[in-house]
């Protein structure tokens, strides 16, 4: 709000592409440090169905990333990383089978939307879909952005493992701060 531009005169923002609700959680972060993750306990997940899982990790990574490119347009480094941080809490949850679920379609979509080609937001959901199985990636390619798609491809490419070896995989690349970026002043 300082400087020579409208905002600054007139104190208001526009955000019209932005949900209130998307708002609100970036005001709670701001104001609790609270992110947008389930309170629920690994015991509570594991009596979920499968599609109350699904639904509730979905509906978690849609608040997570739509706040993290909302701090995106803010130039918010400090909540791109929290989201970052919830990002991977959600992507570590197990749901009834001992199963995890990745960022729907329409999540990614949406980051590949709201933030720029280098975000660490879109290397995430590229590593989260390199451990998902050739045919899940195959039955929904035709709904995903096209960038990241070329994405996906070159990290298969660069961080395939055969199946046996997926677990080792998974407890390597979920680390918070291989996520987040770094300030100018590091």
């Amino acid at each position: 709000m300082n400087g020579n531009w409208e905002e600054s005169k007139t104190r208001i923002i526009n955000l019209p592409d932005d949900h209130p609700g998307t708002f609100a959680l970036y005001i709670s972060f701001i104001y609790t440090g609270q992110r947008p993750v389930t309170d629920k306990t690994a015991q509570e997940l594991k009596m979920l169905s499968e599609d109350e899982f699904s639904k509730l990790t979905t509906a978690q990574y849609k608040a997570v990333f739509n706040v993290l490119i909302l701090a995106e347009k803010l130039q918010d480094l400090k909540i791109k990383n929290a989201m970052m941080e919830a990002a991977v809490a959600t992507a570590l949850l197990r749901g009834p089978d001992g199963d995890w679920f990745v960022p729907s379609s329409c999540v990614i979509n949406n980051i590949y939307r709201g933030t720029p080609p280098k975000s660490p937001a879109r290397r995430f959901v590229t590593d989260a879909w390199i451990g998902c199985s050739i045919s899940e990636n195959f039955a929904i390619i035709s709904r995903l952005n096209k960038d990241f798609v070329e994405d996906l491809g070159k990290g298969i490419d660069k961080h395939w493992v055969p199946v046996r070896m997926q677990a080792t995989f998974q407890s390597t690349i979920w680390n918070a701060a291989a996520y987040q970026e770094k300030s100018n002043e590091d």
